[in-house]
């Protein structure tokens, strides 16, 4: 096999993605390097024809992670769900256009997410647009929770999302896991297993940690090991292990038209059909954002340059997961990593295109039409009443918090606390006393971020509200920025100047090694001014630049001297 075929290239670009990931760089907008350790596979033929390997499985001295290692693999655990109900709906025991209180009456909490009482579809839950607020990262602290305290959460009443639209629920996955119980027969885990893993031969594919795994870490100045939650009624939607070699043989079964297996042709087709718009895919190699879909338990997108692509990735405290394949181009793979929330569905997806791109498609193609639940980008919506009163008792306390706010369980377990308050200290230091709150953004109702303008700086604070009353804080993220200083303007002048150059055409190589970070989404004309979102003003800044194809984050780093040295340029 020639260096120019694409599992070659796959490889390769693989390789460098977890050497950049797993390196230390000195990166002051970084929290970090991403996992201590990393395992890749590809797939193609219908096999597991590359693995590979870097870092260790457990911190410090373990042994680099291979094909057999196991690692948590999180939200691709939503795939064998998803198709543990279509293996329902194909036994004729369930239509997926019935109502799931029909089986589930104890979800009686999302009764008002449907018409007349009857809450969402199976097929509404199937595709992320059952009615349900998105609930990371609340659900992946919920894992471990009983039965009893499932019931109880089923019967709180739902915040009703934005109808039709795609909103990421853990719980309406949750759901699907206790409707498999109840129209089965048996735990979802058991049906999962006798259906799909043991019929596929994937023995190291299991829902308690086995000795000898990954330890999953976050860093904090150091790596720290994250504790494993016990399987619990939240598995469904996230609770599987898993290592590279059985994943292979999953993404080989689910990417076949062969018979046999576990799941019939015609359903593997059905989890892989574009049905919900999501948000667009956005790739550094990729020009412009490909339109994305949510399927049943997987995503899709449809690339002019790379046709479909296929995909689930899987965050969760200590592990960054994905598997993902092209189909017409037989090729596929896995990449699971062990730090928490680690990027590897960015490096994936990114390697794959760039391994399959312009190569036996034809050159550009017409995108797939638009699915059903689509929503607007331009993030106009009306918020919840109690979004904007946990708002402004947010901006007003600052490092008070949390004070008697309702907070849920998963913030504390996040990020300490004490941690918190000294960057809202720095915060409150960099605006005063008495900060403006500025251009209020909401995504949906209940997600949504703010500014806060004062003394010397800005703050850009982003929450997220639980998905049932009573209403709880389940992410709030805070960045500062420091007011760029006579350095930084004149490189923030630069950068624009750089953009507008590259977006008219002018040859990167022209205008200096640093900014050549911008040649893949300068493609994209300015459309506003950057905004300073993050940095010390000095030495780093964030800004935030509004272009045709969506924001994009650009990270400029000076030296002494106030010359650019560093640069990094992401879609936001």
């Amino acid at each position: 096999m020639s260096s120019d075929q694409p599992v070659e290239r796959l490889d390769a670009t693989l390789a460098r993605w977890v050497e950049r990931l797993l390196g230390a760089d000195d990166r002051p907008w970084d929290h970090g390097p991403a996992a201590p350790g990393a395992a890749w596979g590809i797939v193609s033929g219908g096999r597991l024809v590359r693995a590979g390997g870097a870092g260790v499985h457990v911190w410090p001295d373990g042994e680099p992670p291979t094909a057999g290692t196991v690692f948590r693999i999180a939200s691709m655990t939503k795939s064998f769900t998803a198709a543990a109900v279509l293996q329902l709906r194909d036994r004729g025991l369930i239509d997926l256009d019935q109502p799931v209180l029909r089986h589930v009456p104890e979800a009686i909490g999302l009764a008002g997410l449907g018409r007349a009482g009857r809450g969402p579809s199976i097929d509404g839950l199937l595709r992320m647009a059952g009615g349900l607020a998105e609930d990371d990262p609340l659900g992946d602290r919920l894992q471990g929770l009983s039965a009893a305290g499932f019931d109880a959460m089923l019967a709180q009443t739902a915040v009703p999302a934005t109808a039709g639209a795609f909103e990421y629920s853990n719980l309406g996955y949750a759901v699907l896991g206790r409707l498999i119980e109840r129209v089965g027969g048996s735990p979802f885990a058991t049906a999962i297993g006798a259906g799909l893993l043991r019929p596929l031969g994937l023995s190291s594919t299991t829902w308690t940690a086995p000795p000898g795994m990954a330890g999953g870490y976050v860093w904090r100045d150091a790596w720290q090991l994250e504790p494993v939650d016990p399987p619990g009624a939240f598995g469904a939607m996230g609770g599987l292990f898993s290592t590279v070699a059985d994943l292979a043989v999953w993404v080989a079964h689910l990417s076949s038209g062969d018979p046999g297996g576990g799941l019939a042709v015609a359903s593997r087709a059905d989890l892989a059909m574009p049905r919900t718009r999501r948000p667009p895919l956005r790739l550094h190699d990729a020009v412009g954002p490909i339109p994305a879909w949510y399927g049943y338990g997987l995503n899709v997108a449809e690339s002019p340059t790379a046709g479909p692509l296929v995909w689930h990735s899987g965050g969760y405290p200590g592990f960054g997961s994905c598997m993902a394949w092209a189909p017409e181009h037989d090729l596929g793979a896995i990449l699971l990593m062990n730090g928490r929330y680690a990027p590897a569905s960015r490096a994936l997806l990114a390697a794959l295109h760039h391994a399959v791109e312009h190569r036996g498609v034809g050159g550009r193609r017409p995108t797939a039409p638009a699915g059903p639940g689509g929503r607007s980008d331009d993030g106009e919506c009306a918020a919840h009443p109690g979004f904007a009163e946990l708002q402004q008792a947010v901006s007003e306390r600052l490092e008070a918090l949390p004070g008697d706010l309702p907070m849920a369980l998963n913030i504390e377990l996040d990020e300490p606390w004490e941690q918190r308050r000294v960057a809202w200290a720095h915060a409150r230091e960099v605006l005063g006393l008495t900060p403006a709150v500025t251009a209020t953004r909401l995504d949906t109702p209940l997600r949504g971020t703010w500014t806060l303008a004062g003394a010397s700086g800005t703050a850009r604070v982003t929450m997220m509200l639980g998905p049932v009353e009573p209403l709880q804080i389940q992410s709030l993220d805070l960045d500062v920025a420091v007011r760029p200083g006579e350095a930084m303007v004149v490189a923030g002048r630069a950068l624009v100047a750089v953009w507008d150059a590259l977006a008219a055409g002018q040859a990167a190589d022209r205008l200096g090694t640093v900014w050549s970070a911008l040649d893949q989404v300068a493609v994209a004309r300015r459309v506003g001014e950057p905004v300073a979102e993050a940095g010390d003003g000095r030495r780093w800044t964030r800004w935030r630049v509004p272009t045709t194809d969506g924001d994009v984050q650009v990270t400029l780093v000076l030296d002494d001297a106030g010359r650019p040295v560093t640069l990094q340029a992401v879609p936001a």
